[in-house]
Protein backbone atom coordinates (compact mmCIF):
# COMPACT_ATOMS: atom_id res chain seq x y z
CA UNK A 1 0.00 0.00 0.00
CA UNK A 2 1.52 3.22 -1.54
CA UNK A 3 1.01 6.58 0.85
CA UNK A 4 1.06 9.39 -0.94
CA UNK A 5 2.72 12.96 0.28
CA UNK A 6 2.02 16.64 -0.19
CA UNK A 7 5.25 17.18 -1.78
CA UNK A 8 4.28 21.80 -0.69
CA UNK A 9 3.83 20.15 2.85
CA UNK A 10 7.14 18.74 3.13
CA UNK A 11 8.53 21.42 1.54
CA UNK A 12 6.97 23.69 3.88
CA UNK A 13 8.21 21.42 7.18
CA UNK A 14 11.75 21.16 5.96
CA UNK A 15 11.57 24.90 5.48
CA UNK A 16 10.26 25.75 8.98
CA UNK A 17 13.32 23.27 10.38
CA UNK A 18 16.03 25.32 8.23
CA UNK A 19 14.44 28.73 9.44
CA UNK A 20 14.63 27.24 12.97
CA UNK A 21 17.87 26.05 12.87
CA UNK A 22 19.02 29.32 11.09
CA UNK A 23 17.69 31.00 13.83
CA UNK A 24 20.03 29.01 16.42
CA UNK A 25 22.86 29.06 14.74
CA UNK A 26 22.66 32.55 14.52
CA UNK A 27 21.95 33.25 18.21
CA UNK A 28 25.00 31.06 18.95
CA UNK A 29 26.76 33.37 17.02
CA UNK A 30 25.64 36.30 18.30
CA UNK A 31 26.10 35.13 21.57
CA UNK A 32 29.80 34.84 20.95
CA UNK A 33 29.83 38.28 20.24
CA UNK A 34 27.82 39.88 23.20
CA UNK A 35 30.09 41.22 26.24
CA UNK A 36 29.01 39.80 29.46
CA UNK A 37 26.79 42.47 30.77
CA UNK A 38 24.34 42.47 27.19
CA UNK A 39 24.29 38.79 27.74
CA UNK A 40 23.07 38.97 31.77
CA UNK A 41 20.92 41.94 30.68
CA UNK A 42 18.90 39.52 27.90
CA UNK A 43 18.57 36.68 30.58
CA UNK A 44 16.66 39.31 32.13
CA UNK A 45 13.69 39.87 29.63
CA UNK A 46 10.39 37.72 29.15
CA UNK A 47 11.05 34.71 26.75
CA UNK A 48 9.22 35.80 24.14
CA UNK A 49 10.32 39.82 23.86
CA UNK A 50 14.02 38.20 24.32
CA UNK A 51 13.93 36.37 21.26
CA UNK A 52 12.71 39.50 19.29
CA UNK A 53 16.15 41.56 20.92
CA UNK A 54 18.36 38.45 19.86
CA UNK A 55 17.25 38.84 16.35
CA UNK A 56 17.25 42.58 16.47
CA UNK A 57 21.10 42.29 17.80
CA UNK A 58 22.01 39.99 14.84
CA UNK A 59 20.11 41.92 12.36
CA UNK A 60 22.26 44.62 13.54
CA UNK A 61 25.09 43.09 13.47
CA UNK A 62 24.76 42.11 9.93
CA UNK A 63 23.93 45.81 8.93
CA UNK A 64 27.58 47.07 10.21
CA UNK A 65 26.01 48.40 13.94
CA UNK A 66 27.19 46.08 16.65
CA UNK A 67 24.86 47.25 20.08
CA UNK A 68 25.15 46.79 23.34
CA UNK A 69 22.21 46.05 25.41
CA UNK A 70 22.88 48.71 28.80
CA UNK A 71 19.34 48.48 30.12
CA UNK A 72 17.23 45.55 30.38
CA UNK A 73 14.68 44.63 33.57
CA UNK A 74 14.94 47.84 36.07
CA UNK A 75 13.33 47.09 39.73
CA UNK A 76 11.78 50.08 41.33
CA UNK A 77 14.58 51.81 42.95
CA UNK A 78 16.66 51.87 40.33
CA UNK A 79 13.86 53.02 38.29
CA UNK A 80 12.75 55.70 40.74
CA UNK A 81 16.32 57.26 41.13
CA UNK A 82 16.52 57.32 37.30
CA UNK A 83 12.90 59.43 37.77
CA UNK A 84 14.59 61.54 40.58
CA UNK A 85 17.25 62.30 37.44
CA UNK A 86 17.45 65.87 36.68
CA UNK A 87 14.35 66.52 39.44
CA UNK A 88 15.56 65.81 42.86
CA UNK A 89 18.96 64.54 42.13
CA UNK A 90 21.65 66.00 39.77
CA UNK A 91 21.71 65.01 36.37
CA UNK A 92 19.06 65.47 32.98
CA UNK A 93 15.81 63.98 32.73
CA UNK A 94 16.42 60.73 31.12
CA UNK A 95 12.77 58.87 31.70
CA UNK A 96 9.03 60.24 32.48
CA UNK A 97 8.36 57.19 34.00
CA UNK A 98 8.02 56.01 37.86
CA UNK A 99 8.36 52.72 39.28
CA UNK A 100 5.27 50.64 37.49
CA UNK A 101 4.85 52.83 34.65
CA UNK A 102 7.81 51.59 32.84
CA UNK A 103 8.27 48.79 30.44
CA UNK A 104 11.80 47.96 31.78
CA UNK A 105 9.65 47.17 35.11
CA UNK A 106 7.94 44.11 33.31
CA UNK A 107 10.97 43.14 31.44
CA UNK A 108 9.68 43.82 27.76
CA UNK A 109 12.30 46.39 27.27
CA UNK A 110 15.50 47.43 26.69
CA UNK A 111 17.68 49.83 25.99
CA UNK A 112 20.95 50.41 23.56
CA UNK A 113 23.89 51.59 22.58
CA UNK A 114 26.02 51.60 18.92
CA UNK A 115 29.22 50.06 19.71
CA UNK A 116 31.95 52.37 17.55
CA UNK A 117 35.43 51.52 17.27
CA UNK A 118 35.00 48.97 20.42
CA UNK A 119 33.39 51.80 22.36
CA UNK A 120 30.02 52.80 23.45
CA UNK A 121 28.74 56.07 21.55
CA UNK A 122 25.38 57.66 21.99
CA UNK A 123 26.32 60.41 19.66
CA UNK A 124 25.95 58.67 16.16
CA UNK A 125 24.67 60.27 12.98
CA UNK A 126 20.70 60.24 13.30
CA UNK A 127 20.28 57.68 10.17
CA UNK A 128 22.54 54.97 12.35
CA UNK A 129 19.51 55.58 14.69
CA UNK A 130 16.71 55.46 12.15
CA UNK A 131 18.15 52.56 10.73
CA UNK A 132 17.89 50.41 14.20
CA UNK A 133 14.45 51.59 14.26
CA UNK A 134 13.76 50.20 10.97
CA UNK A 135 15.40 47.06 12.23
CA UNK A 136 14.03 46.86 15.13
CA UNK A 137 10.27 47.28 13.94
CA UNK A 138 11.11 44.83 11.50
CA UNK A 139 11.67 41.86 13.98
CA UNK A 140 8.14 43.28 15.71
CA UNK A 141 9.69 45.71 18.23
CA UNK A 142 8.55 49.31 19.06
CA UNK A 143 10.86 51.72 19.00
CA UNK A 144 11.17 55.13 21.39
CA UNK A 145 12.35 57.10 18.32
CA UNK A 146 9.05 57.47 17.13
CA UNK A 147 7.30 58.80 20.21
CA UNK A 148 6.63 62.59 19.99
CA UNK A 149 7.22 64.02 23.40
CA UNK A 150 10.30 62.45 24.58
CA UNK A 151 12.00 60.91 21.61
CA UNK A 152 14.35 58.06 23.39
CA UNK A 153 16.02 56.26 20.18
CA UNK A 154 18.10 54.08 22.71
CA UNK A 155 14.62 52.19 24.07
CA UNK A 156 12.94 49.02 22.13
CA UNK A 157 9.98 46.91 23.39
CA UNK A 158 7.02 44.71 22.88
CA UNK A 159 3.99 44.26 25.56
CA UNK A 160 2.59 42.25 23.45
CA UNK A 161 -0.36 44.40 22.98
CA UNK A 162 -0.92 44.56 26.50
CA UNK A 163 -0.65 48.39 28.71
CA UNK A 164 2.19 48.73 30.91
CA UNK A 165 -0.63 48.64 33.71
CA UNK A 166 -2.12 45.19 32.70
CA UNK A 167 2.18 43.95 32.29
CA UNK A 168 2.55 45.47 36.06
CA UNK A 169 -0.19 43.78 37.42
CA UNK A 170 0.37 39.92 36.01
CA UNK A 171 3.71 40.15 37.48
CA UNK A 172 2.21 41.58 40.72
CA UNK A 173 0.04 38.59 40.64
CA UNK A 174 2.90 36.22 40.01
CA UNK A 175 4.95 37.44 42.29
CA UNK A 176 2.32 37.45 45.21
CA UNK A 177 1.57 33.52 44.12
CA UNK A 178 5.84 32.69 44.97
Amino acid sequence: MAVQVDKKVVFMGVGILVGVIGIAIASRWLYKKLDIQTKLKLRQLRPEVRKKVEKFLIKAQKAGIPLKVTSAYRDCEEQNKLYAQGRTAPGGIVTNAKCGQSDHNVGVAIDIVPIVDGRANYKVPESVWNTLGVIGESVGLSWGGRWTSFKDRPHFYDRGGKSIAQLWTEQQNLANLA
